[in-house]
């Protein structure tokens, strides 16, 4: 008699394991198309900078200060942009080779020209890792092309797979089905920035970079002279470099590197070979409190009647628009900090390549060797500070899909008023003399 429960229970069986043989089938296959096509995206991008090379990195001759004299006839002309010289540039020194910078952007090309042209001019940047957030809906690329002919060395990283590895690529659960912000920015932007920061800082000690700094668009690097309206009590008290004449002016003759190498060679603490090669930056929030014009334009050398609709002139531009900030030195405003943690700024000559090897690490402790830094920086004593700035509400929501940015935030932030701020100011004038007017106003144009 045939048994007609253990048939059934065979065929369940036979089933449940055809089942599960093609689900194994087609995971294979689909595993081996998603390694193939992202083996196939991880070679290197092609360089924004020029289409049609296929090195993704732009390395146009660097031009001395006191160029040799086979140099001369080559060197180009700054005051005319259509010179069919190849590399202009002002900001240039055998030496020092300039500081080197990591930026991660999405959609922050209303920022850009500005952050270039401040950097290019004060620190000097000489060295520009570009990686693109694929979540943003502008490209850089035009800003970036202004910069093709000049000794600014840019490269372009298009896609993850051009800094992330392919396992934590396919590790990843980023995609459009993540509402949820909290989520997004764990799953998306963290490990994003943790891996572009890590192979950003390899990328430059491998070309054999020595000052790296790791900041955003919204953030400009200065001289951090002392002010009356600081905090000044016991062992936090203004440090005696900070109230003397010693701190050149921010955009000055005197380059933020320059100022560096020439605290190196006194054994000045914190910039000595024996001293940690991660330094930390405190950084200072502006708000989105406007100035009166005149206080705008002052010192700019341009009308602020004439000036006022000029499209690259002071009232479009962040570092001389917004002049109030928050409290100097780490704060409580609202039962948070609003300066928050510092930026570093990174000796490579000095970390070894070991240090790179490990778990990415963020923007704030960019190596193992800042996590033995102050994480807020030492305002009271740091030569150098970051001028954080919020911006305009266009600006602040012009980044669309930023889980980090909401109303609250910009809100808490907009109306930061304890003091006003002009230490800035110099660079727009100098960068205008340096630059000439034709090509300064070409770099500085938004888009």
């Amino acid at each position: 008699m045939i048994n007609m429960a253990s048939i059934r229970c065979k065929i369940k069986f036979n089933l449940v394991s055809l089942f599960f043989c093609g689900t194994f089938v087609i995971s294979s296959l689909l595993f081996c198309i998603t390694y193939y096509m992202v083996l196939r995206d991880n070679k290197p991008s092609a360089d924004l900078l020029n289409p049609e090379s296929s090195n993704k990195t732009y390395k146009p001759v660097l031009r001395d200060n006191k160029p040799s004299a086979d140099a001369i006839t080559s060197m180009p002309d700054l005051s005319n942009p259509e010179s069919s010289n190849k590399t202009w540039g002002w900001r240039a020194s055998a030496e020092s080779d300039g500081i080197a910078v990591c930026l991660l952007i999405r959609d922050d090309n209303d920022r850009l020209p500005e952050w270039l042209a401040y950097h290019y001019h004060t620190l000097p940047l000489l060295h520009l890792v570009v990686a693109v957030d694929p979540g943003g809906r502008h490209s850089p690329q035009p800003i970036l092309k202004r910069w093709a002919e000049s000794n600014m060395n840019i490269t372009v990283w298009e896609r993850d797979a051009d800094y992330m590895p392919i396992w934590q690529i396919q590790k990843s659960k980023c995609n459009k089905k993540i509402r949820n912000p909290k989520r997004k920015r764990l799953y998306c932007h963290l490990p994003r920035q943790r891996h572009f920061v890590k192979s950003c800082i390899k990328f430059h000690k491998e070309s054999g970079r020595k000052w790296i700094a790791v900041i955003d668009t919204d953030e400009f690097i200065v001289f951090n002279r002392a002010h009356d309206d600081e905090p000044s009590n016991g062992t936090r008290a203004v440090s005696t470099e900070r109230k003397s004449n010693k701190l050149p002016t921010t955009g000055g003759d005197v380059t933020v590197l320059d100022f560096i190498n020439g605290l190196a060679q006194k054994e000045y603490s914190p910039w000595r070979s024996s001293d940690n090669p991660c330094i930390i930056i405190p950084r200072l929030r502006f708000g989105a409190v406007e100035s009166e014009k005149r206080k705008i334009y002052n010192g700019t050398g341009i009308d602020p009647d004439t000036g006022a609709e000029e499209p690259t002139g002071p009232a479009r531009l962040d570092t001389l628009r917004f002049r109030h900030h928050a409290a100097r030195g780490p704060t409580k405003y609202r039962e948070y900090d609003p300066n928050s943690y510092g930026k570093p700024i990174i000796d490579l000559s000095r970390i070894p390549m070991e240090s790179l090897e490990g778990t990415p690490l963020g923007p704030h402790a960019a190596t193992p060797e800042c996590k033995d830094a102050e994480i807020d920086g030492v305002y009271h004593s740091s030569l150098l500070r970051v001028h954080h700035y919020l911006g305009s509400r266009k600006k602040y929501f012009g980044r669309k899909g930023d889980t980090r940015r909401n109303v609250e935030k910009f809100e808490r932030d907009a109306t930061l008023s304890a003091g006003e701020d002009d230490d800035i100011r110099p660079w727009f004038k100098s960068f205008m003399k340096e630059a000439g007017t034709i090509r300064a106003k070409k770099l500085l144009a938004m888009i």
